[in-house]
């Protein structure tokens, strides 16, 4: 018998537990998202409505296990929600199973247990499917998914490259609230990046999306977000003026090699081909790729 039991979200309170569990389960992983408490608890907001969004593998002695979660069914254009270049219809974004320590049997449980729940769950919503987002080089999760006719919709390159340290790195200023129209100005100069308003930045703010602790500005030249973990630093956001660009990146190298990572690299969408270009003349290489699997909603 399991010493788990699988239960819905009961309250935000089990935001903590769930990314300490993300931590722990995906701490071998390359090029694992590090995340942050802010977006774990945005996300779990969606789940006050429906419970059922959030499945929890819970011991008798009341600790996590693992869990699954799902996201709201909407409309997915490509203009609105990147990466895949064709409409999707309605989708609902699907989580893996994590569990820590790895249950094979628990990964079976809370993936079929979501699968069985979610007309239940969205019962007066569309759907037509599921996505997913990976590494490449996580096979055994692809595997687990493929396995289950999940399909590869979409490939987005990581460029990547050793990082570069300074014996004196350069002196840098947290991105504050105040500072976004500033750095909405610096993305709306750099040729590299798409437009972006303040507006936006301060949602994705908000929402985790950029952690701002990990927020920079090299003075009003330009900005960068590092989600930095253990030999790996992800650029999640990059804005610089055109003149000040190699200074912003090579602040970015040495800040991320100061944070203990030995590699930093972005992910580089389709529309994003000035960016590419810039990166592939400054020596960035292919070093994984973010994978989109999806699987035709039951």
């Amino acid at each position: 018998m399991p010493d788990w039991t699988i239960r819905p979200f009961r309250s935000m309170a089990d935001a903590a537990p769930q990314y300490a569990l993300w931590l722990e389960a995906t701490a071998r992983l390359p090029r694992a998202w590090r995340s942050c408490l802010r977006n774990v608890e945005h996300q779990l907001a969606q789940a006050n409505a429906a419970p059922g969004c959030r499945l929890y593998a819970e011991r008798a002695d009341g600790s996590l296990a693992g869990y699954i979660g799902v996201h709201p069914p909407f409309e997915w254009s490509p203009q609105a929600h990147g990466p895949p270049s064709e409409s999707l219809g309605w989708a609902i974004p699907f989580g893996f199973p994590w569990n820590f320590p790895r249950d094979p049997s628990l990964e079976v449980a809370l993936y079929d247990e979501m699968i069985r729940s979610i007309p239940e769950t969205f019962a007066a919503s569309p759907r037509d499917i599921y996505i997913q987002r990976f590494r490449e080089t996580w096979t055994e999760h692809i595997e687990f998914l493929t396995a289950r006719r999940w399909r590869l919709l979409k490939r987005l390159p990581l460029l990547g490259k050793a990082v570069e340290a300074k014996a004196t790195p350069p002196a840098l200023l947290p991105v504050q609230p105040s500072d976004l129209g500033l750095v909405a100005d610096m993305a709306n100069s750099d040729p590299t990046a798409p437009d972006v308003t303040a507006e936006q930045l301060r949602a994705r703010w908000e929402g985790g999306w950029i952690d701002p602790d990990a927020f920079w500005r090299l003075g009003d030249r330009g900005a960068f977000a590092l989600e930095t973990r253990g030999r790996y630093a992800a650029v999640t956001a990059f804005f610089a003026e055109p003149k000040a660009w190699d200074d912003t990146l090579a602040a970015a190298s040495a800040h991320a090699a100061a944070l203990g990572a030995r590699e930093f690299y972005f992910t580089v969408e389709p529309h994003e081909r000035p960016l590419q270009n810039a990166l592939n003349a400054r020596g960035f290489a292919e070093v994984d790729a973010g994978v989109y699997y999806v699987r035709d909603a039951d």
